[in-house]
């Protein structure tokens, strides 16, 4: 079970999956920012209560961060990729943006947070296949 992320992660330049689910992780430092060939991050099931923006991963195509103590979204503006957001059971109060760069998003799960509105922008995400905010 690790309790933390250690630095050398920010070596594994071309690593392009990592789960880490279901470990005892509080905090991601920024060496998970540098990995910017990751496709997938699953990071589900842990005691996260930060996440540092990810602005290197263009290439992410799913996030997971189910199961954590999140109260904000990271930044993802750069995520052109994207297409699955799973943010499902943390303290998440607002949606992440949905500007125009998440056309390709097709499922985005947000239930069991504490929503306190939907983003307006979410119809600019035309695959958009499955949503839950319940």
């Amino acid at each position: 079970v690790l309790h933390a992320l250690p630095e050398g992660f920010r070596l594994l330049s071309n690593l392009e999956e990592l789960s880490l689910a279901r470990n005892k992780l509080f905090t991601i430092g920024p060496s998970l920012s540098a990995l910017h060939r990751m496709r997938t991050l699953d990071l589900s099931g842990n005691k996260i209560i930060h996440i540092p923006d990810l602005l290197a991963m263009t290439c992410l195509e799913r996030l997971l961060l189910a199961h954590n103590r999140l109260t904000t979204v990271p930044s993802l503006e750069y995520a052109l990729a994207l297409q699955e957001i799973d943010f499902q059971a943390n303290a998440v109060e607002q949606m992440p943006a949905m500007a125009a760069v998440y056309t390709a998003l097709t499922r985005l799960n947000m239930a069991n947070n504490q929503l306190q509105y939907l983003d307006g922008h979410i119809g600019g995400c035309d695959h958009l296949q499955f949503l839950n905010a319940s």
